[in-house]
């Protein structure tokens, strides 16, 4: 009779693999790039992200600093100091997720882009996934530190697809709520991507932007995409 405990081991050596896709070209922090390895900065996509439980209780009012003057940038280019905002807010289906911060695919300004790829395989099973921008990284509303965007009317930002045609349930500006929640939030709704470089906006006349956590969020399901997408995006700015 053959040994099983080699073939068991095998199997529970698979299982405790980390089921993430890492960009070979990443660095949020530094914008230094590494090449050729599969690897990212600590804390993002390295370990399961950290979202805290719902918060139950009363939601207190975040400190609302000086309005920042305009643009105010959540991506401009690769290591810029105008960038604000962190990517690490992994949502949903987060190992579906493959993120590099510094892609020189045919940027539409600058030397760098965001090149965002998304298989749709439902690793988490919750069959759609997501990317949120926070101030700072992994605050889900728990940390008072809030932008006041007041000054802005608009959110602009450039995207692509791989192919065109390409499906994005939404992007969005603020909707954090927890114990410090975002002061509004305002959508595109769904968006189908074109091949070429086109400029998408998000009005946001007459909302209150005095305290925004989640400076930029996208959204994308297997629905419409059951193959996957790949999908860049670049310029991303509040105006």
């Amino acid at each position: 009779m053959p040994n099983k405990y080699p073939l068991i081991l095998a199997l529970l050596l698979c299982l405790a693999m980390p089921t993430f896709a890492y960009s070979e070209t990443t660095d949020v922090e530094s914008g230094k790039s590494v090449e050729g390895k599969e690897q990212c900065p600590e804390g993002l996509y390295t370990k399961t992200p950290t979202v805290p439980p719902p918060y139950a209780g009363p939601r207190k009012t975040g400190t609302v600093g000086i309005a920042q003057d305009m643009p105010f940038y959540v991506y401009e280019d690769r290591g810029s100091p105008k960038n604000h905002f962190f990517p690490y807010g992994l949502m949903g289906d987060y190992g579906d997720i493959k993120y590099n911060y510094l892609s020189k695919e045919n940027p539409y300004s600058g030397t760098t882009c965001i090149k965002v790829e998304y298989c749709a395989c439902g690793f988490q099973y919750a069959r759609w996934a997501g990317i949120y921008w926070q101030a700072p990284a992994n605050n889900w509303g728990t940390i008072d530190a809030g932008y006041n965007l007041s000054k802005a009317a608009k959110l602009t930002f450039w995207a692509r697809g791989a192919k065109g045609g390409e499906n994005i349930v939404e992007f969005k500006v603020g909707g954090i709520t927890n114990e410090f929640s975002d002061s509004d939030m305002a959508s595109t709704g769904p968006v189908v991507l074109n091949k070429e470089w086109t400029q998408y906006t998000i009005d946001l006349a007459g909302k209150d932007m005095s305290y925004i956590i989640g400076g930029f969020c996208w959204v994308a399901s297997p629905d419409n995409n059951p193959n996957g997408i790949v999908f860049y995006l670049d310029e991303i700015k509040f105006e």
